[in-house]
Order: structure tokens, then C-alpha cells, then sequence
């Protein structure tokens, strides 16, 4: 089976749909979103990591699920446009990083996933080949100095 070239165009798009797709849905349902994130402070195995979700993020857990409605749905939006594509990648970064440490203790995979997933989203960032077809080719191609910013 041959691989496209433009894999990791398809990627970026497609996990862009996905992220507005989640953010929006989350916009929907924050209150079960609320109540997941208190599961995960008895459930992740890093106490460091439920410390701060049980004295960081519980007290203050209406301006979490904000940030990550925000961060989803803006990071989303970036990776389909191919605007601003490395911050894109690197909030989805943190994003899935999070959610790896967070629901560690639930499932087997999903840290291991969500390592997978970042070191993807890694190729995203940094690959010129993600850039094809997206908007921060253009705007380097009529600026070049934006150039070292931008890819």
C-alpha cells in the first residue's frame, strides 16, 4: 500500500474537525464534563498530577472547561486552516498531555494513545509537509520573514 504525501495534511485537518467537533460538544454537556474531571482526581495514578486537579483545577472548574472548550475549538479551527499551525499543535499538545495524565488510571491505552497522538501532532508542527494546503504557506510565500515563525 502506497502512503499519500500528503498524509499528514489529512491528519491535520481531520484532527482539527475533531477538535471543534469535541469543543462544541463539550459546550453542550460541561456539567458531565465537570463530574469527570473530579473522577479523574481519585483515578489518576500520579499524585502530583491529582493534587493539582483536586487544589487547582476542581476549585475553579468553570474556567477549566472554558479554557478547554476555547483551547479545543481555537486549536481546532488552526489545524484546519493550517493558520498559526505550530501553536495549534503545540495547545493540542498540551491538551492531550493533560488528558494522557489525567486518564491514565482508567484505561491502558489511553496514555500510551495520547503519547502517540503528540508525537504526531510533533510532525504536524515542525514538518513542512503539514504546511502544504494551509494558510500559513501562503502568508510565508507574500512574507518571508514570517517564514522562521511560521514553519
Amino acid at each position: 500500500m502506497k502512503i499519500p504525501k500528503n498524509w499528514l495534511v489529512w491528519f491535520r485537518i481531520i484532527l482539527g474537525i475533531i477538535l471543534v467537533v469535541m469543543g462544541i460538544g463539550m459546550t453542550m454537556e460541561s456539567a458531565k464534563v465537570a463530574e469527570e474531571i473530579k473522577l479523574f482526581t481519585n483515578t489518576t495514578p500520579f499524585g502530583w498530577y491529582a493534587d493539582f486537579l483536586k487544589n487547582g483545577v476542581v476549585p475553579n472548574i468553570g474556567l477549566f472547561i472554558s479554557l478547554c472548550i476555547w483551547g479545543e475549538i481555537l486549536a481546532g479551527i488552526s489545524l484546519i486552516f493550517g493558520l498559526f499551525t505550530i501553536i495549534g499543535s503545540s495547545v493540542t499538545i498540551f491538551m492531550f498531555l493533560n488528558y494522557g495524565l489525567a486518564t491514565a488510571g482508567t484505561t491502558p491505552i489511553s496514555l500510551p494513545g495520547c503519547l502517540i497522538l503528540i508525537a504526531l501532532l510533533l510532525t504536524v508542527a515542525f514538518s513542512p509537509r503539514s504546511k502544504e494546503f494551509s494558510i500559513d504557506q501562503k502568508i510565508c510565500e507574500r512574507v518571508p520573514w514570517l517564514r522562521s515563525f511560521l514553519s
